[in-house]
């Protein structure tokens, strides 16, 4: 099990598909765009063609939910985060 202090926080920003569900004639779908999504999460793992991170975490157990898995070649840029500067709300 990897410790959670060594782990880097990230926020993405990727390039997505985006669904349109209703009837559009031809001039409204040469309109019609890709999403721009941002995450942020630790990393959990990486590979040449994608990304995984969490971006809730259960402390205690060290468990991930709300997990992404983005292609690489889709994200547009990629921050790591560094938690000693986060402050903490009041």
């Amino acid at each position: 099990m990897a410790i959670i202090e060594d782990i880097d926080l990230l926020m993405i920003r990727w390039i997505d598909a985006t669904s349109y569900e209703s009837w559009r004639d031809l001039d409204e779908v040469k309109e019609l765009t890709t999403s721009i999504c941002w995450a942020v999460g630790w990393l959990l793992y990486e590979t040449k063609s994608f990304i995984t991170i969490g971006s809730m975490i259960n402390w205690d157990t060290q468990d991930f939910s709300s997990i992404h898995v983005i292609p690489k070649k889709a994200i547009v840029t990629r921050y790591v985060l560094n938690i000693s500067e986060l402050k903490e709300g009041e």
